[in-house]
């Protein structure tokens, strides 16, 4: 994994990495694991989910985490800004990395939370209307 995050480095560095970066999340789900493979490795994973963070202005991948659990978007976004807080100006995601430990850790980074609410609130839809501007030029 090391291996191929400092692929992902060196090839955002020579795009001109501009420190504005997007974060989201895919997933697969496999309802059958092969026989053969499941037997060779002892092991059996039913879904997968990848989370990539990529620039958004030369739309180079930096970062990249894999995770067969169960894990929350916040978390793993936690993650995958602390790996590349010192790169980061900008930091674009949706509702699912609505976490304010989040905001906290890119705000004291000197990094700007670019991250939608969970609408819930009058105040939260008020937050989401300031920043869909900006927002929505990712």
């Amino acid at each position: 994994m090391r291996e191929l995050r400092r692929l992902l480095r060196r090839s955002a560095e020579q795009a001109g990495w501009s420190g504005e970066a997007a974060i989201d999340a895919s997933g697969f789900q496999r309802d059958q694991t092969s026989y053969h493979y499941r037997d060779r490795a002892n092991y059996s994973f039913h879904s997968m989910k990848t989370t990539i963070l990529i620039d958004v202005n030369s739309l180079a991948i930096k970062d990249v985490h894999f995770t067969t659990q169960k894990a929350w978007d916040g978390h793993i976004g936690m993650q995958v800004f602390r790996r590349n807080a010192e790169d980061l100006r900008v930091l674009s995601a949706d509702a699912n990395y609505s976490w304010s430990d989040l905001r906290e850790e890119c705000r004291s980074n000197s990094t700007r939370p670019l991250i939608k609410h969970r609408e819930q609130t009058p105040l939260q839809k008020a937050h989401n209307a300031r920043m869909n501007e900006d927002y929505n030029q990712r």
